[in-house]
């Protein structure tokens, strides 16, 4: 199991440069492009420290060199994945049918991977969800994930954090790295409907299609149909099933191959768990005057003003509205949810309109969001609401005298 990808590091980073020096782009710009501060991708290309590769990072490098007209030929792709220790299947049958990469001429020996029967493989196991947008300010914490689950010893690790600091969508995205590790694949299990513990077992029963043996109660029968299996479990939102705990801890002692990754407002104190700490993304320091090139540096300021970008193409960050879009992202605490929430409404609110209707009151203006976003995370509002129905009535009376 690895924590990154292992490159041939000094042929794949060489090669990398001969491309760009040879299609006159700065390993700066190919930075910027994949989100990451010059220096870390310096680490990364070289394999300083702990810093490596992930498969995200190769494929939109090779993508970018693609677009940029860099490398022209599939060649000349196939060989930068060579280098990386990785085969054609890396690029999904669509991605290689598709520009950039179908932009790619095919030398007479080195076939269109995703034609060429020889380099089928069979499809990968898992039920993740693509997703459409980019993980911001959070490449550190994938790396550190990895690294965990590419050690035996660890078999739960649970991500701690506040609603609306991105678990979920860190989760998906470290499993989605994990794809192709675990024999048995990669599921997600989202546990957002269900308030009786008893009943996870059925929901992951459910999603890996087990069906209950004669005579066994559900545990039981998806220990025993697990046994011999290697997978990796995501279980989304345990808070509000937190007394099964006991049951994962079961789950785990009977199925050695299994190892497990759950998003969580609270951990689960089992022993062997190792809770990682999902913070809000970095803001600056609004009393602290920034350029802002060193603005970009910050992730709520990129996760603000590429979501904005979604919705207003012609958005950017300027000498002019930058300090504003900074006190915006200190003041949502740098929380993703709060961030995405709030950009979206610079379509139809000036950016110095948005500060001050925030300032005034936070909750109101942040009421409209995407609608294929869980009810969950629809607004903070619901955040709150949704938390305030998990509280006993005595806690609810309690709650409503603050």
């Amino acid at each position: 199991m690895r924590s990154g990808i292992r490159t041939n590091v000094g042929a794949f980073s060489d090669r990398v440069q001969e491309h760009l020096r040879a299609g006159g782009y700065s390993q700066k710009e190919l930075a910027d492009d994949l989100g990451l501060h010059p220096k870390v991708l310096s680490r990364k290309l070289h394999g300083s420290g702990n810093s490596h590769l992930t498969h995200l990072e190769i494929q939109h490098i090779i993508t970018t060199l693609a677009h940029w007209h860099v490398i022209t030929t599939r060649e000349e792709a196939l060989d930068l994945l060579e280098l990386a220790q990785l085969g054609p299947t890396i690029f999904s049958d669509d991605k290689w049918q598709s520009p950039p990469l179908s932009t790619l001429t095919t030398g007479r020996d080195h076939p269109n991977p995703a034609s060429d029967p020889g380099l089928s493989t069979p499809p990968l196991q898992h039920n993740l969800r693509a997703q459409t947008t980019r993980l911001i300010g959070r490449e550190w914490a994938v790396e550190q994930l990895l690294h965990l689950f590419g050690r035996g010893e660890v078999r739960l690790v649970t991500l701690v954090g506040s609603g609306g600091s991105g678990k979920t969508r860190l989760a998906i995205d470290v499993a989605s790295e994990l794809v192709g590790v675990f024999e048995q694949g990669v599921w997600f299990v989202d546990l957002t409907g269900v308030r009786d513990p008893a009943q996870v077992p059925m929901s992951i029963m459910q999603v890996l299609n087990i069906q209950s043996i004669p005579g066994l109660p559900p545990l039981q029968s998806l220990i025993t149909c697990l046994k011999n299996r290697q997978l990796l479990l995501v279980l989304d939102n345990f808070e509000q099933v937190i007394e099964a705990s006991p049951i994962l801890d079961e789950m785990l002692a009977g199925v050695p191959g299994l190892k497990v990754l759950v998003t969580s407002r609270v951990g689960l104190q089992l022993y062997g768990e190792r809770e990682f700490n999902v913070p809000p993304l970095d803001v600056p320091d609004i009393s602290v005057a920034l350029s802002r090139t060193e603005l970009m540096h910050y992730g709520a300021i990129q996760l603000f003003v590429e979501r904005a970008q979604a919705v207003l193409p012609h958005f950017a960050l300027t000498d002019e509205n930058a300090g504003v879009v900074a006190q915006i992202c200190a003041r949502l605490d740098g929380l993703p949810l709060a961030l995405e929430l709030a950009a979206v409404r610079v379509r139809v609110l000036p950016v110095m309109l948005l500060l001050e209707r925030i300032s005034q009151a936070r909750l109101p203006v942040l009421t409209r969001a995407a609608r294929n976003l869980h009810n969950r995370q629809q607004t903070l509002r619901n955040t709150i609401t949704w938390s305030y129905e998990l509280l006993s009535s005595a806690e609810q009376r309690w709650f409503g005298r603050l």
